[in-house]
């Protein structure tokens, strides 16, 4: 009972300076009178002129009484971050000498953070004291510009003060993107540490530094090499190459479109990661071409070059979705269009359409404003009127899946005879008509024997009753309209045969109308009959298929063709 009460008595003398009132207090508010305290300007018991010792019986009674051997670790913090830089240091050694056996089991992050109490230094040099958070335990973060831990304290800091070692990547992608190093001696210091923590970058940080101006190169404008005159511009790592890799295996075309670098050896491991490489592959050529398709196509020395570049790259088939979304959408891709030259005749009455009565121009556009030739007198009526792709199967299948349209899907036909939808269909059959239609269901089933030929519908139903007629008339005129991109074009022409699928009492028949008096064109019938019948008609199928109509059938037989005959009396 005596011990509590004397602990809450005010009996207990304060050491005072000279001439200062006396003060008395509870002992829990006083520490052990020692000098170690005195210098931390903690309040100590006065003990008159008599040396300290914790040893003795009664210091340990008055410590059971409250006496204070240790600050708590508020207390140490608060002197920590005191105003004075005397007290600051004092504070800071007595706290790392006492930091196993006093603090350790009661430090904690959450309580010590917002005390600016770590020595640290920062980038320019200046010595200043650090919240834990905003300082790492690894001097060589320093040429990032991040504040370091004194050296003398690193490990202390690292290991019992729980600073981080390195700055989060958070922190180094914030500096990368937003103030990004713009001299190369600066840049190469940058590049050695982050060399050192490439394992630390997720997938994703490293696919956005790949298309982030981080990497300092001279001007192209600059012939200079060392000096004040130099322009020094900033570029993304996949416009660059490693010019100690490329010296013997990079082509004359990829040194004009990349620029080559050379951050050392260890800074151009993380460019490696960033995507720098010493060989650039079609992945990395594409977005070069798509930033600036015109100065590629000069870089490459006109049409043919750039062709053969599309001809690579339609060859490439594991393009990553996001490169393929923007192919789709920017204006990269081939186009030629057909522009005839001043003529007295219009184009619907000009029969013999050869090369030298066209001049072609050359665009680079997007996918969605090339057409596809699938129907080369489609194409003949319309060659001025749009821009078409080379037609080669490679790149026409490159177009296509990057959403080039058809030609045949573009145009609508219609067929002007001297007769009415009813008289085309119950007309009375002639001699031609019946041969004709012979002839077509003969030839039918060995065009279909070619590979991936798809038809709408099979011989055999073709040549059931009247699901496939033939009628003459005395006219017949092709009527064709086209409609791509806000261009409406019309063009009539005569012909001497016209197919297409027609519905007749709810049933779909093909019709085929020839006209009276000649012979019929055996490639517009066939190509009317493909375009018709054909899932995905080419001009090559219509080739072949008029080349079958004209041909012997034993002529045919002789060259492999040996399909099933069909019934074409049924």
């Amino acid at each position: 009972m005596e011990f509590a009460n004397l602990r809450r008595k005010r009996v207990f003398p304060m050491e005072q300076a000279p001439g200062a009132h006396p003060y008395k207090t509870v002992l829990s508010e006083l520490y052990e009178p020692s000098d170690v305290f005195r210098q931390l300007r903690l309040p100590v018991l006065d003990w008159g002129k008599h040396e300290w010792q914790s040893h003795t019986a009664e210091a340990r009674m008055l410590v059971e009484l409250g006496l204070k051997t240790h600050p708590d670790l508020q207390t140490i913090m608060n002197i920590m971050v005191d105003s004075e830089e005397n007290i600051r240091k004092r504070g800071l050694e007595f706290f790392l000498n006492n930091f196993d056996a006093r603090y350790a089991s009661g430090y904690r992050m959450d309580n010590v953070r917002h005390f600016a109490f770590i020595p640290a230094i920062k980038s320019n040099g200046d010595h200043f004291m650090a919240k834990p958070d905003d300082v790492y335990a690894d001097p060589e973060c320093a040429v990032m510009g991040f504040p370091v831990v004194e050296p003398q304290s690193c490990d202390v800091a690292e290991l019992k003060l729980r600073v981080s070692k390195h700055p989060p990547v958070k922190a180094i992608m914030k500096i990368l993107l937003e103030t990004p190093p713009t001299i190369p001696e600066i840049a190469q210091g940058y590049f050695e540490y982050l060399a050192m923590r490439v394992a630390d970058f997720s997938t994703k940080d490293l696919e956005v530094l790949r298309d982030a101006c981080i990497i300092p190169t001279p001007s192209q404008k600059d012939d200079s090499n060392s000096g004040e005159d130099v322009t020094w511009v900033m570029v993304k790592p996949r416009e660059c190459i490693l010019e100690t890799e490329a010296k013997t295996t990079l082509s004359n075309l990829h040194s004009k479109i990349f620029v080559k670098v050379d951050f050392g050896s260890k800074g151009n491991i993380f460019l490696k990661a960033c995507g720098v490489k010493g060989q650039p592959d079609i992945e990395d050529i594409v977005p070069m071409i798509l930033q600036d398709p015109k100065k590629f196509l000069n870089v490459v020395g006109g049409s043919k070059g750039y062709q053969e570049q599309l001809r690579q790259i339609a060859a490439y088939k594991n393009f990553p979705p996001r490169l393929t979304s923007q192919m789709r959408s920017s204006p990269f891709l081939f186009g030629q269009r057909r522009s005839m030259r001043p003529t007295t005749q219009s184009p619907s009455d000009v029969k013999d359409k050869n090369e030298s009565q066209y001049d072609l121009l050359f665009d680079l556009l997007k996918p969605n404003e090339i057409a596809i030739v699938d129907d080369t007198n489609s194409y003949l009526l319309f060659a001025s009127s749009l821009y078409v792709a080379p037609q080669e199967d490679l790149l026409e299948t490159f177009y296509s899946n990057l959403g080039s349209p058809r030609l045949t899907t573009l145009i609508k036909d219609s067929c002007d005879a001297d007769s009415c939808d009813a008289d085309l269909i119950e007309g009375s059959e002639t001699d031609m008509a019946s041969k004709v239609r012979n002839l077509v269901l003969e030839r039918l089933p060995l065009l279909l024997l070619e590979p991936n030929m798809q038809a709408r519908v099979s011989p055999a139903w073709l040549a059931v009753n009247d699901n496939f007629q033939v009628r003459v008339r005395q006219k017949l005129r092709l009527k064709s309209v086209l409609s791509f991109h806000r261009h409406f074009s019309i063009r009539s022409q005569d012909v001497t045969a016209n197919a297409f699928l027609a519905t007749w009492c709810g049933q779909i028949r093909l019709m085929l109308l020839l006209k009276m008096g000649c012979e019929p064109d055996m490639y517009e019938m066939a190509n009317s009959v493909c375009k018709a019948l054909l899932i995905d008609s080419r001009p090559k199928d219509s080739l072949l298929f008029t080349t079958m109509l004209s041909t012997d059938l034993e002529a045919l037989r002789r060259r492999g063709y040996d399909g099933a005959p069909v019934d074409c009396h049924t």
